[in-house]
């Protein structure tokens, strides 16, 4: 009998201690994506048109997503996480057209600097 409460006890302790090291970390160790310390570039672009547009990223799994907005004149700095080796860059304009730049090979520490031309 006192074998089957040592055994018990520590079956116990043991899944509160998984459990409690699961919940601690609040992440999967076994997902890639879900590193500690993602690998990120820098992305600055410098928009020369006077129209203010929205930016767009797309990489090499083909999900376009939107990074932010870009006011006309101006130039903005962005901090995207690596998703794939290239990098496509696109910016719709609020008064219509939109500017796209095509595949950018890109690694991790990159500091990316596109202008949009006036148009």
């Amino acid at each position: 009998m006192n074998g089957r409460r040592r055994v018990g006890r520590l079956t116990l302790l043991a899944a509160v201690l998984v459990g409690s090291a699961c919940a601690s970390s609040g992440r999967d160790p076994f997902d890639p994506s879900q590193t500690e310390e993602a690998e990120r570039v820098t992305l600055t672009v410098e928009n020369q048109n006077y129209s203010d547009g929205t930016l767009y990223t797309t990489w090499d799994t083909g999900v376009r997503r939107r990074l932010g907005m870009i006011t006309g004149l101006a130039t903005r700095a962005f901090d995207l996480e690596v998703r794939g080796a290239r990098l496509h860059i696109e910016v719709d304009f609020i008064a219509g057209g939109t500017y796209a730049l095509g595949s950018v090979l890109v690694s991790p520490g990159d500091d990316l600097r596109i202008t949009v031309p006036p148009g």
